[in-house]
């Protein structure tokens, strides 16, 4: 069932090819704690693109592309959909913030979400440029970590905001599963703070903090958790625990 589990979370979070199928994709609903393994995996292209000795200026370019190669673009789509329902200030309803979030169109607000989302993690892993392995390591893996489980937390204490692909999956988890998720991100933390307590510290306190915020602004916003929003919740917990970490590497 494990082995189920995490061959459905690959196909769900992730383009690799491994045949997911449908009996995957009911084992991975009922399965929060893969969120996290699976970030730990992702994490390691970005991350071996910044080992390798290339061009400062290619560098950062080249590990965003791969990672997006690596995770497709279905999170970034999230993001798009839901700064679009943010932008919408004439609507003051939840059903109405949906409806954008489920119209096809692309508006500016979403736009510049991508490019500002694209722009930060290209500086955010061009200033790990040089960096000791140990200190990109966990910086980028801990980032790629934090950004599902932060996915998972939402899953787990969460109510869903309408009926969809998120729906799904929140529908099957609950406040039990936190254990199993905090002990399938051990790995990624204790990874994090090879690279250094510090900066796994503030990493660690940036995505507890954006989650909290964004758990408590997600039932007023929409009624609840989307798929968008968890999709957005990754991109946006990615990026800011990147950069955390990176500030604080400068700093310490």
């Amino acid at each position: 069932m494990a082995l189920n589990a995490l061959r459905g979370g690959i196909g769900f979070l992730s383009t690799l090819p491994v045949g997911a199928g449908p009996r995957d994709w009911e084992a991975f609903r009922g399965a929060p704690w893969v969120f996290p393994l699976i970030g730990l995996l992702l994490g390691l292209g970005p991350a071996v693109i910044l080992l390798l000795p290339l061009p400062a200026m290619a560098q950062p370019v080249l590990a965003v592309t791969l990672l997006y190669l690596l995770v497709g673009i279905t999170h970034l789509d999230g993001l798009a959909d839901t700064l679009d329902a943010m932008a919408a200030h004439h609507l003051t309803t939840p059903t109405g913030r949906r409806d954008v979030m489920h119209d096809h169109s692309i508006g500016v607000a979403a736009v510049g979400a991508v490019t500002l989302t694209l722009a930060g993690l290209i500086g955010g892993y061009g200033s790990l440029h040089g960096v000791a392995a140990p200190g990109i390591l966990g910086v980028v893996l801990l980032a790629e970590v934090l950004a599902k489980t932060a996915m998972a937390l939402l899953v787990c204490l969460s109510s869903p905001a309408h009926a969809g692909l998120g729906a799904s999956i929140i529908e099957r988890a609950g406040p039990d599963d936190l254990w199993w998720v905090a002990l399938a991100a051990l790995p990624g933390m204790l990874v994090g703070i090879a690279g250094g307590v510090g900066v796994a510290g503030t990493m660690i306190l940036t995505a507890l903090l954006l989650t909290w915020a964004i758990h408590r602004a997600s039932l007023g916003f929409i009624g609840g958790v989307s798929g968008d929003l968890l999709g957005a919740t990754n991109e946006l917990v990615r990026l800011g625990t990147l950069n955390a970490g990176v500030i604080a590497w400068t700093l310490w």
